[in-house]
């Protein structure tokens, strides 16, 4: 993995690039698209959303794997934790996607479960 200043105008098509925040400077992190992928990250759904068959789009467009560890849904709202697995490329379009439908995403860092 390398990181690099937000100076350079793009990862490159076959570089896709995340931006993340340390110590008040953006820092752009560039992954190798090819690599196998695991990312947590909970996903809340607002109430129009609740009922679209959000998590089986990422699985046939996007060819990941979603492990739902924990979910809840409510007439008004709903929330599950999952963990997307697949190319590093296709992981970071996919959540791209999901915040594009309107779906919040918050990314998690290593949880442990009881």
């Amino acid at each position: 993995m390398h990181a690099a200043c937000c100076s350079e105008p793009h990862g490159g098509p076959d570089r896709p690039v995340a931006l993340a925040r340390r110590r008040g400077q953006a820092l752009r992190i560039v992954t190798d698209p090819r690599r196998q992928a695991s990312q947590r990250v909970q996903l809340t759904f607002p109430e129009h959303l609740i009922k679209e068959p959000l998590t089986g789009r990422l699985v046939r467009e996007f060819d990941v794997l979603p492990n739902i560890r924990r979910a809840s849904i409510e007439d008004s709202v709903g929330w599950m934790v999952l963990e997307l697995v697949g190319k590093a490329a296709e992981v970071e379009r996919a959540l791209v996607w999901l915040t594009e439908a309107g779906v919040q995403v918050d990314r998690l860092g290593d949880v442990v479960e009881s």
